[in-house]
């Protein structure tokens, strides 16, 4: 926050990640009348919250694969300078399922989801390991090792040692998201879109480190590192310029236009890496 501190500007909307989601920030930025849009943890979330979060009452559904709905919220905390002191904070939260979001996060809880099936429908063939057990000891009611073997000393009993409550409090919120903001008037649509040009920007240094291999490891005088990264960035543009071109495509020619997503980017730059890189030219008769 010093950093920020320096800006010479009047005011200024603060979008970050989750990392930066903790009160003194947030206290910060709004003590020297700035804002932010930061996304916040939902698996830390209040019961009440997730209850709400959970709740379909107010969802605006677009299409099949995305819903969306907010509120605003004050509550307090204690000041950081003083913590005898309450503060009061108004933001407002929005929260979003995304089909695309639910099934990233299901392949990456992949295999502990197909381990918690393999338990519960074969209890006596599994065996958990002292290393299993860890990964998975907020999910147990209690554990019963073998301090030698690190297994359990019946297996019979890991089916009653799931929690299944825990469980499915955690996979109910797969796929949902929060982004919590200070500014109260802004629309939804807004909100999210403001806070998905974080993705954008992230997405610019993966695409130019890794598909535009943008670091000059073969080049080494200071005009030959300067055309490369100015080529970089032409492609680069390029690139945003045919992404752009493909979502104007489906807004314009597809049932579900209107539900397009602001932040989507069409196709991925791999994916029109590849497919350029297998386009031909044949020259045709007469020319």
């Amino acid at each position: 926050m010093r950093f920020i501190d320096t800006l010479d500007l009047s005011r200024f909307i603060f979008v970050a990640d989750r990392g930066m989601c903790a009160t003194p920030n947030l206290l910060h930025l709004l003590d020297h009348n700035n804002g932010y849009i930061i996304s916040k943890s939902i698996k830390k979330c209040k019961k009440p919250d997730k209850e709400w979060i959970l709740d379909n009452e107010g969802y605006i559904q677009k299409g099949n694969d995305f819903k969306q709905k907010s509120r605003t919220v004050k509550y307090k905390v204690s000041d950081p300078a003083n913590p005898k002191k309450k503060r009061e904070i108004v933001e407002k939260q929005v929260v979003y399922w995304s089909r695309k979001f639910y099934e990233r996060e299901k392949a990456a809880n992949k295999s502990f989801l197909e381990f918690v099936e393999k338990v519960r429908e074969s209890p006596e063939n599994s065996r958990i390991t002292a290393i299993q057990a860890k990964s998975i000891k907020k999910y147990l009611r209690k554990e019963v090792l073998n301090k030698e073997t690190g297994e359990l000393i019946d297996s019979k009993t890991i089916c009653s040692m799931l929690d299944d409550g825990k469980i499915n409090a955690e996979t109910e919120l797969i796929g949902y998201y929060m982004v919590i903001t200070s500014e109260v008037n802004m629309t939804d649509d807004e909100i999210i879109d403001t806070y998905h040009k974080l993705s954008r920007i992230e997405d610019q240094f993966r695409v130019m480190k890794g598909a535009f291999d943008a670091r000059p490891i073969f080049v080494r005088k200071e005009e030959h590192i300067s055309s490369h990264l100015l080529i970089c960035m032409i492609s680069l543009m390029v690139l945003r310029i045919i992404q752009q071109r493909i979502v104007e495509y489906q807004k314009t020619h597809t049932k579900d236009c209107k539900q397009t997503n602001l932040w989507e980017m069409g196709l991925s730059a791999n994916r029109i890496q590849s497919a350029l890189n297998k386009w031909t030219i044949d020259r045709l008769p007469g020319d």
